[in-house]
C-alpha cells in the first residue's frame, strides 16, 4: 500500500502546506545567515535552553516557557548539512515532546508538524522518523478525543512502520495497540479487539513479554467496559503472568496497572475484600515508588470511592483531593481522570446531604469532559453541536440529573418542579448525545452502550410521568411514551434502518453483494474465534492468530466499503441514521379497533404502561412499595415454575396459581379497564419480561383445575414484539428488505419444511460432546403440514433426514418467496455469546466449509429471506442474552433483520410430543378457511386452547406456554 497523497482531512492538508512553507522560508533564512556568518551549531548553549525552557514549563508558566522557543531553536537554524538540519528537527521534535509530556497538545502538534516538514524534506515522506511523529500526532489527537484525526495519523504511521520493518516489528505493534485505544475509548470494542489482537500477534512473534502484557491488560479493558468480567480478569491474570517474566520497573509498572483493572472489576461486582486488597497493594507500591503521579492518582481515586461505598466520608474525600492533586501535575484539566475524580466527590457531597456542593462538582465533571464547554454555571450544558458525545461525558450529567431529581424530592412542594423540568431537559439533552454516539458504532457495540446509558431513558420515562401526574400537561405523556419507547430496541430498530436506506439509496447491486460478502466473511471468521476460545480458552496458537489476520483484513474491507457508502450515497447514511419514533397517534391509525398494544418500562419503584389503541393512548403505571415482593425475582420463580411437568401436585400447583395472579395484578390489572373492547394485544416487554408468557397470566386465584383456569389466553390473542416503532415498520414493509440485493427469485412457494430428525446419534462437528436424541415427532409433524397445503393445491417443499443440510435451506429460503418456513431441529441458546445460538440441521458432507450444520444465529443477519411467518419448533428458540435496553439478543432478532415478518418460537426446552400437537393444530385452524385465514395469533390461540382442553397432563403450562410470536 502506497502513503496516500491526501488520506489527511482537508485541515490537516492546508495546516500542513502552511507548515512547509514556513518552515523552507526559515530554512533557507538560517542556511544564508549560517553561510555568511560561518556560525556553527553551539549544543551546549542549546542544552542550557533547553533545561530553561523544560523548567520555566514544569512551573507552569506556558507563556514564558514559549519565550525560550525561538533563543533554543535558533542555535539549531543555522543548520547547513544535511546532519544539521536533523540535529533542528530533533530540537522542535524535543520542544514539541515536552509539550505533549506536559499537557499541552495543541502546541505539541505544531511542533510536531514543523518537525514532520524536516524529516519529510531531508528523508522522504516514508522514513520511519515521520513514522514516529505521526504516531506522536496520533497520541495528541487521541487525547483531544479527535479520534478521526487521531485515526488518521496512526494509519499513515502504520504504513510507513509496515514498509519499513514489515509486519513483525513492535513498532507496528504499537500502532495497532494505539488503535485499538482509540476504538476502545470511542466504544468500538469490537474493532478495537480486533486491533488489539493484530498487535498480540505481532508482538507474540517477536517475543515481546512486556508489550504482550501491555496488551492483555488492554484487552480486558476492554471486556470490563462490556461487562464481561470473567473474561476480563482472565486476560488480566495472563497480563500478569506474562509480565511477571521480566524483572524490570517499566513490567512492574504494567503488572500494578492490571491489579488496578482487577480491583475495578471487584469493586463493581461489590466483592470489598479483594477490592481493598488489590487497592491496598497499590497504593503501597506506588507510595513508594514515586515518579508515577497519574498511576498514584488513579490509585487514589478508587480508594475513595471504596471509601465512599463504605460510608467513610471525609477520609474518601481526602483521597480524592489527592488524586486531583496528582493529576494536576501531569494532565490537562480537560481528561477524564478529572470528570471521573469530581464525580467521586460530587457523590461525597451528595451522600452528606449537600445537594448544592454536589451540583457544583458534577459541573466540574462535565466541564473537564467537554471539549469545549467551560460554564461554571448549574444551569449551563454543553449541546451536542458543539461537543462530541462521550461515556465520562454521559455519566456527568447523569449524576447532575440525579440531582435535580433529588432536589425536588427534598422539597416536593408546586413551586419546586422546575427541578423536575429541568431534569426532563437533561434527558432529552443526553438522549441527543446517546443518538450522536450510536452513529459511529457497529450493532454489537450499539447494544454495549445502550446497555450501559439505558439509565438515561428510564429517567426520562420517570421525571416525564412525574410531571404528567403533577400537571396534568398532554406533553409530557408524549415525553414518557418517547422515553418508553427509546428504552425498545434501539440498536435493532438501527440495523434494521440500515437496510431500508440500502434498497433506497441508489447504491449499486454489485457494491451491495460485496457488502454482504464480507458481512458472512466477517461472522464466519468472528464464530470461529469464539468457538476455538470457547474450546481453548484464550490460549494463542497460530490457528487462532489466523482467524484473526483473516477478521482483520475483511474488517478493514468492510468498513472501507461502508465510507464508501457514506461518501458517495449521502443519502444511505442519512436514512441508516434516521432514528426517529413512531408518535403514538401515527401507530392509533395503524391498528384495529379491536387490538391494544401494551409496552413496558419498569424500575425499582414502579412499571409504567403506555396503552395504545385505535382510540388513541393512555399512561397507566402501578407503583411497587418496600413491603411488595420484588418484580424481577417474581417473574424468574414464575418462569422456572411454569416449566414443571409435575405441576400438578399441589404444592407445586399452589405456587403456580399465587405467582401468577400476582404478576397479573402487577402488570395487566392497572390496564384491565382499557381493554374492554379488545381481542388482541400486543405485548413490548423489558427486561425480564421477555421470559414470561402473559398468556399463562390468571385473572383469578380461585380455580384449581389447570383445564378450566382464568388464563390470559381464553380473553385475547396475545402477540409480542420488540418496539412499537420496529412494529410500525413490519406493518408497512412487508416486501423483502433485501429486495436490491437479492439473489434472483426461482418462485413463489408457500410452505417449506425442515426436519433433520436425526435418526441416528448425531455427533456434531462444533460441539464433538454432544449427542443429538432423534426427532420422530418432528417428521410426522412436517409431513402432517405439508399435507395441509398440498390438498389446498398449493406449492410446498420438505427438506428432511439427510436432506435437511444448512446449505440447502440457504439455498431454497433466498431463491424463493416463501409464505411459511417451518423448522422443526434441536436448538440451543447461548446467553454469554448469543452470535452462538444455534438451530441445528442434518451434518454437511463437509463440514469444513461455512455451512457446517449449525445456523449459528450470527449467520442469520446475512440472510435475504422473502418470509410471511416463521415457526421455530425447537427449544428455546427465542432465548439468548438479555440486554439492558435491547431487549432478548436471540435468533429472532436476526430473522426479523433477515426479512421475516412473523416468528413463532420458544422461551424453554419443550416437549417433542405436546409440540408436535401444538403445531399440527396451529396449522389446522391457519388453513381452515383457506384463503380466508385468521392471524397467526388466533390460530395459535386456538391450538393452545385446544391442549388445554384435552386432557389433565397436556393441560399443564409447560406444555402450551413456552411457545410465543413475535408478530406485527
Amino acid at each position: 500500500m502506497k502513503l496516500p497523497t491526501s488520506s489527511a482531512p482537508y485541515t490537516l492538508t492546508i495546516t500542513r502546506l502552511f507548515l512547509f512553507v514556513a518552515a523552507m522560508v526559515l530554512l533557507s533564512y538560517a542556511k544564508a545567515q549560517a553561510q555568511a556568518q560561518k556560525i556553527t551549531i553551539d549544543t551546549a548553549l542549546g542544552e542550557k535552553l533547553e533545561d530553561s525552557f523544560i523548567d520555566t514549563l514544569k512551573a507552569g508558566d506556558v507563556v514564558a516557557a514559549k519565550a525560550i522557543i525561538p533563543a533554543y531553536l535558533a542555535v539549531h537554524e543555522a543548520a547547513v548539512t544535511r546532519k544539521d538540519s536533523m540535529l533542528w528537527r530533533r530540537a522542535i521534535t524535543q520542544v514539541a515532546d515536552k509539550f505533549r509530556r506536559a499537557g499541552y497538545y495543541t502546541d505539541a502538534q505544531y511542533y510536531y508538524q514543523q518537525g514532520l516538514v524536516l524529516v519529510e524534506l531531508v528523508y522522504g515522506r516514508m522514513d520511519y522518523q515521520a513514522g514516529k511523529i505521526y504516531y506522536n500526532l496520533g497520541v495528541c489527537s487521541a487525547i483531544k478525543n479527535a479520534h478521526s484525526d487521531a485515526i488518521e495519523y496512526f494509519e499513515l504511521a502504520r504504513v510507513i512502520f509496515e514498509a519499513e520493518y514489515k509486519e513483525d516489528h513492535h513498532f507496528v505493534g504499537a500502532i495497532y495497540n494505539a488503535l485499538g485505544n482509540i476504538y476502545s475509548d470511542a466504544l468500538q470494542y469490537q474493532k478495537a479487539l480486533t486491533y488489539y489482537q493484530k498487535a498480540l500477534v505481532i508482538y507474540k512473534n517477536i517475543g515481546s513479554e512486556r508489550r504482550i502484557g501491555l496488551v492483555l491488560d488492554n484487552i480486558g479493558v476492554v471486556y470490563k467496559d462490556m461487562k464481561k468480567y470473567d473474561e476480563a480478569i482472565l486476560f488480566y491474570d495472563e497480563a500478569i503472568s506474562m509480565l511477571r517474566q521480566r524483572d524490570d520497573d517499566e513490567s512492574e509498572l504494567l503488572m500494578m496497572s492490571a491489579y488496578f483493572n482487577k480491583a475495578g472489576i471487584y469493586y463493581e461486582l461489590e466483592d470489598i475484600p479483594n477490592t481493598k486488597k488489590y487497592l491496598y497493594q497499590l497504593k503501597s507500591y506506588h507510595e513508594n515508588n514515586p515518579g508515577h503521579p497519574i498511576a498514584l492518582g488513579d490509585t487514589y481515586r478508587s480508594y475513595a470511592e471504596l471509601l465512599l461505598f463504605t460510608n467513610q466520608l471525609d477520609s474518601a474525600e481526602y483521597y480524592g483531593r489527592a488524586a486531583l492533586d496528582l493529576y494536576a501535575q501531569e494532565l490537562p484539566s480537560k481528561h477524564p481522570h478529572f470528570a471521573n475524580t469530581y464525580i467521586v466527590i460530587g457523590d461525597i457531597f451528595e451522600q452528606n446531604g449537600n445537594l448544592d456542593s454536589a451540583l457544583i462538582y458534577y459541573q466540574k465533571a462535565i466541564i473537564s469532559s467537554s471539549i469545549t464547554f467551560n460554564e461554571a454555571s448549574t444551569d449551563a450544558n454543553p449541546l451536542p453541536r458543539d461537543e462530541i458525545g462521550s461515556k465520562t461525558l454521559l455519566k456527568s450529567l447523569i449524576y447532575k440529573t440525579n440531582i435535580y431529581q433529588k432536589k425536588y424530592q427534598a422539597n416536593p412542594a408546586p413551586d419546586q418542579i422546575h427541578w423536575l423540568k429541568k431534569a426532563l431537559r437533561l434527558c432529552l439533552l443526553m438522549d441527543q448525545f446517546v443518538q450522536q454516539m450510536r452513529r459511529t458504532l457497529p450493532y454489537a457495540d450499539q447494544i454495549d452502550m445502550i446497555n450501559e446509558f439505558n439509565v438515561v431513558f428510564n429517567i426520562g420515562v420517570d421525571v416525564s410521568c412525574q410531571l404528567l401526574e403533577l400537571t396534568q400537561d398532554e406533553s409530557y405523556k408524549k415525553h414518557t411514551y418517547y422515553f418508553s419507547e427509546r428504552k425498545k430496541a434501539s440498536a435493532l430498530s438501527n440495523i434494521m434502518n440500515s437496510v431500508s436506506a440500502k434498497k433506497v439509496s441508489g447504491i449499486p447491486d454489485h457494491l451491495l453483494k460485496e457488502e454482504r460478502r464480507l458481512a458472512i466473511e466477517i461472522n464466519y471468521y468472528n464464530t470461529e474465534i469464539q468457538l476455538f476460545k470457547q474450546d481453548n480458552g484464550n490460549t494463542y496458537t497460530k490457528q487462532l492468530g489466523a482467524f484473526y489476520d483473516s477478521l482483520f483484513v475483511h474488517s478493514s474491507n468492510y468498513d472501507a466499503l461502508l465510507e464508501d457508502f457514506k461518501e458517495n450515497y449521502p443519502r444511505y447514511f442519512q436514512l441508516k441514521h434516521n432514528n426517529t419514533v413512531i408518535t403514538p397517534d401515527s401507530l392509533s391509525s395503524m391498528i384495529d379497533e379491536d387490538e391494544v398494544i401494551l409496552s413496558y418500562s419498569l424500575d425499582s419503584h414502579q412499571i409504567i404502561i403506555s396503552v395504545v389503541g385505535s382510540d388513541g393512548y393512555r399512561i397507566v403505571k402501578k407503583a411497587i412499595t418496600k413491603d411488595m415482593p420484588n418484580l424481577e425475582k417474581l417473574v424468574y420463580r414464575f418462569y422456572k415454575t411454569l416449566q414443571m411437568n409435575n405441576l400438578s401436585q399441589y404444592t407445586y400447583r399452589d405456587k403456580y396459581i399465587e405467582l401468577s395472579y400476582l404478576l397479573y395484578q402487577y402488570l395487566i390489572e392497572p390496564a384491565r379497564p382499557l381493554l374492554q373492547n379488545a381481542q388482541k394485544i400486543t405485548i413490548i416487554p423489558e427486561g425480564i419480561l421477555y421470559y414470561l408468557p402473559f398468556e399463562a397470566l390468571l385473572s383469578s386465584d380461585q380455580e384449581v383445575d389447570f383445564r378450566k383456569m382464568p388464563y390470559l389466553l381464553r380473553d385475547f390473542e396475545i402477540t409480542y414484539h420488540y418496539s412499537m416503532s420496529i412494529m410500525a415498520e413490519t406493518k408497512n414493509n412487508q416486501s423483502n428488505k433485501y429486495a436490491s440485493s437479492n439473489p434472483p427469485r426461482l418462485g413463489k412457494m408457500s410452505f417449506l419444511g425442515i426436519a433433520p430428525v436425526f435418526d441416528r446419534d448425531t455427533l456434531t462437528p462444533s460441539i464433538p460432546s454432544r449427542v443429538f436424541g432423534t426427532l420422530l415427532r418432528s417428521l410426522q409433524e412436517v409431513t402432517t403440514i405439508n399435507k395441509y397445503y398440498q390438498q389446498l393445491s398449493l406449492p410446498t417443499s420438505l427438506l428432511v433426514r439427510g436432506s435437511a443440510l444448512e446449505s440447502s435451506f440457504k439455498r431454497i429460503a433466498q431463491e424463493n418467496q416463501i409464505d411459511v418456513i417451518h423448522l422443526s431441529s434441536h436448538s440451543a441458546a447461548n446467553s454469554f455469546s448469543p452470535n452462538l445460538s444455534w438451530i441445528a440441521f442434518f451434518n454437511e458432507p463437509d463440514s469444513n466449509t461455512i455451512d457446517d450444520g449449525f445456523l449459528y444465529a450470527g449467520e442469520i443477519y446475512n440472510l435475504a429471506l422473502q418470509t410471511d411467518l416463521l415457526v421455530l419448533s425447537s427449544c428455546e428458540s427465542g432465548l439468548g442474552q438479555l440486554a439492558n435496553g435491547e431487549g432478548m439478543i436471540s435468533m429472532n432478532r436476526g430473522f426479523l433483520y433477515a426479512g421475516v415478518s412473523n416468528i413463532m418460537y420458544s422461551v424453554w426446552k419443550v416437549s417433542d410430543r405436546y409440540t408436535s400437537e401444538l403445531m399440527i393444530s396451529f396449522y389446522k385452524y391457519l388453513l381452515a378457511d383457506y384463503p380466508n385465514q385468521i392471524s397467526y395469533a388466533q390460530a395459535l390461540r386456538l391450538a393452545k386452547l385446544d391442549l388445554i382442553n384435552k386432557g389433565r397432563f397436556a393441560s399443564l403450562p409447560v406444555n402450551w406456554a413456552g411457545f410465543m410470536i413475535l408478530s406485527d
